[in-house]
């Protein structure tokens, strides 16, 4: 016999052709199905342990364990049931503190871009108005030079007059 899972390519598959059929019997068909639980992700076996979805009365997570917990060694699926099962809920527990501690850390980058934000926001009105003061100094600085320029025409302009008239 054994090819009853052979055209069969993914764990949903298997799981719902055990659901429909049973688990065959036959060594052949139990490597297979190993072979086809072993080929997935993990993400994927996580995602068939919790399956809440019901396929002829039966949960896909409940075929699932049946599944596994005939073709795979008994020490490795004890292990895979206690690190999807048992430990749900401090692993939500965890999850829970990585979500507080994300939402902190989330905030506290808010606040310190807003604080950002201010210094920049007064750094450019402290520039701009360093550059205006700049421009005025610069324009009262030509002016000086100008000023000097015409005092020493005049004084050149009386120096002729004085020395003209000698």
């Amino acid at each position: 016999m054994g090819n009853t899972y052979s055209k069969i390519e993914d764990a949903k598959e298997l799981i719902i052709h055990v659901i429909n059929n049973g688990l065959s019997t036959d060594q052949e068909d139990r490597e297979r199905a190993d072979q086809i639980l072993g080929c997935q992700s993990d993400e994927i076996l996580y995602n068939l342990a919790h399956d809440t979805e019901e396929i002829n009365g039966q949960k896909v997570s409940d075929a699932f364990y049946y599944i596994m917990f005939n073709v795979w060694p008994l020490p490795i699926a004890i292990d895979f049931y206690n690190e999807n099962t048992l430990d749900v809920s401090k692993k939500l527990l965890k999850l829970r503190e990585y979500e507080v501690a994300l939402k902190k850390a989330k905030k506290d980058i808010e606040d310190r871009d807003k604080a950002i934000e201010a210094r920049m926001k007064t750094q450019a009105e402290y520039c701009s108005a360093y550059q205006e003061a700049d421009l005025k100094w610069q324009i009262a600085e030509r002016e000086k030079n100008e000023a000097q320029q015409e005092v020493l025409t005049l004084k050149a302009k009386l120096y002729d007059l004085m020395t003209a008239g000698a």
